[in-house]
């Protein structure tokens, strides 16, 4: 599996993923009923939170006049400086994540972001076994997911949902 973030034209941080494998409660009642989860016999499948460097993911960028993301050292963290001089789209790839079972698994992100609101924003994408990158669309997130129905601009997230505007935490 692969993980990738995709943004237009976005100032973002992003200084954690965690990947976990295990049955996950979906209803949120935690009853530990197998078809709902209830977060039992967790493993930890993969964590990053760039403490020692960039974690080998990888930036790219597309568009009339891109710029690249950066690493920041100092503050442990993936930065993606903002661009008004045309639409473009960044993407922060992870290196693969082997998964050796047939498994539910859970996401756990820790960003912060502030986004020109709905003409710009930020999504997750995940590859299985080197597929095309499937988008995590609005409705797969248990929790704190995109905070904009609909994106316009000229990039990748036009006309879908999307991580937009201010974050809580942005300024920490």
């Amino acid at each position: 599996a692969l993980i990738q973030a995709y943004i237009g034209n976005a100032s973002i941080s992003a200084n954690g993923w965690i990947l976990e494998n295990g049955e996950l409660d979906e209803s949120g009642d935690g009853d530990g009923d197998s078809n709902n989860g209830g977060n039992n016999n967790k493993e930890l499948l993969y964590s990053q939170n760039f403490e020692d460097g960039d974690g080998g993911f990888i930036q790219s960028t597309e568009g009339t006049n891109p710029v690249d993301a950066n690493y920041n050292r100092e503050r442990k963290t993936w930065q993606f400086p903002g661009n008004d001089a045309g639409p473009s789209t960044n993407y922060l790839t992870s290196s693969e994540i082997t998964i050796t079972q047939n498994t539910d698994i859970e996401i756990l992100l820790n960003h912060r972001f502030s986004i020109e609101a709905l003409w710009d924003g930020a999504a997750v994408e995940y590859s299985i076994n080197g597929g095309e990158f499937q988008r995590l669309e609005k409705e797969d997130f248990f929790d704190n997911g995109y905070n904009f129905e609909e994106i316009q601009g000229q990039h990748a997230l036009r006309n879908k949902s999307a991580f937009s505007a201010d974050s809580g935490g942005y300024d920490n």
